[in-house]
């Protein structure tokens, strides 16, 4: 009785043991295929997620990334711009002289000065440039880098202004997000507090010069995950995930519930550099703009169907907070400013067409013409 008991017992002990390795041999594999799946699924996300889709930039030793001199590139066919061409002093310009011949002007800063939809004949500072033959005794430099905020800006004044040498600097502030993108920065300021490198936390330059974005804070070539099916749940379902209305809250009153708790932060980052800057321009006898960008829903209510989920109301808009923030400093530093908003609250009521492209929420080249007109005004008292 013992005997068959324990020819039972192994038998069955044996059927387990099978069971257990066959179990385990398809956990293996399967793991694996999962593994690799989601390894090849993050990777071709981080590989095709082009923040912008022009390979033209390089990694910098103190900001953020800097235009890959003599580069050109094609964009998609749909787009109306065929190429976009950067000179060696990696801005979308035509050559700079090193002699000196005219006043020099910086347009300095955001994606409405660079003007990926535009021919370069069509951008702001060649608007400028052409503005009542203005160009004769005056040339404006098209200064941008794509995607960067306030501390990137300072920091090439800082640092890349004497080859320039110009007598005067207007940064363009645009209200919508400049201030909010300081959240994906972090500074490095040396024992005076001041600003002497900037890191992205959300961007990298890749191998093959793309522009790309972290894939959840993450780069694949600087740090592989033990497991990237977990690290993707993680990223997905488990972390909590950033507040969906992170480049809205610059409109919304101070006591309003969906306030960024973090914002008052990127306001002071942002004031503390705008100051940084002005005070750099007055210590080398440059005179010092800002350019104050409005929201395209600000200028008019048909823009507000192209933000179906935006998170608020019509007292938001009419509020205009954004721009009287940085005007209440800009009054009390002695800071030179223009206000495009209620120059292009005006214009919208008189012309026939848009000033802002339908699908997104940077202006066309009507905008860029009258843009150039305000700033012009503006310059030609000063110049």
């Amino acid at each position: 009785m013992n005997i068959k008991l324990n020819i039972n017992l192994n038998k069955h002990l044996k059927e387990n043991l099978i069971g257990l390795w066959i179990f385990s041999i398809t956990f293996i594999f399967f793991w694996f295929w999962v593994e690799n799946f989601f390894e090849y699924k993050i990777k071709s996300e981080i590989a095709s997620n082009s923040a912008v889709n022009l390979p033209i930039f390089k990694e910098s030793e103190y900001r953020s990334w800097d235009m890959m001199p003599w580069s050109s590139a094609k964009q998609w066919f749909w787009d109306p711009v065929p190429e976009i061409k950067i000179n060696s002093d990696w801005l979308r310009d035509n050559e700079i002289s090193e002699n000196k011949t005219k006043n020099r002007i910086l347009l300095l800063w955001d994606s409405f000065v660079f003007w990926m939809w535009a021919y370069q004949n069509q951008t702001m500072s060649a608007f400028l440039n052409k503005k009542y033959f203005w160009e004769k005794y005056t040339r404006v430099i098209n200064w941008w880098i794509i995607w960067q905020t306030i501390d990137d800006a300072f920091l090439y004044l800082k640092n890349d202004w004497i080859k320039f040498n110009p007598d005067a600097v207007v940064y363009n502030f645009f209200v919508w997000n400049d201030i909010t993108e300081l959240r994906r920065h972090n500074q490095t300021e040396d024992d005076n507090w001041n600003l002497i490198k900037t890191e992205d936390l959300k961007h990298f330059i890749s191998d093959e010069n793309f522009l790309r974005k972290r894939w959840k804070n993450w780069e694949v070539k600087d740090n592989e995950p033990n497991s990237y099916f977990l690290f993707w749940l993680n990223e997905n379902f488990w972390e909590k995930k950033e507040n969906p209305t992170l480049t809205w809250p610059v409109f919304f009153a101070d006591n309003d519930k969906r306030w960024d708790e973090n914002l008052y932060i990127y306001w002071g980052k942002f004031f503390k550099y705008l100051k940084q800057m002005q005070k750099y321009c007055d210590k080398n006898w440059i005179n010092f703009y800002v350019n104050i960008v409005p929201m395209d829903v600000q200028i008019s209510e048909k823009y507000w169907k192209k933000y179906p989920n935006m998170p608020f109301w019509k007292e938001e808009f009419l509020a205009k907070r954004p721009q009287k923030r940085v005007i209440s400093l800009m009054e009390k530093e002695g800071i030179e400013y223009i206000d495009l908003l209620p120059v292009f609250q005006d214009i919208e009521k008189k012309v026939w067409t848009t000033l802002y492209f339908d699908k997104d929420p940077h202006f066309n080249n009507l905008w860029n013409m009258w843009a150039a007109n305000s700033i012009y005004l503006k310059l030609i008292k000063d110049m």
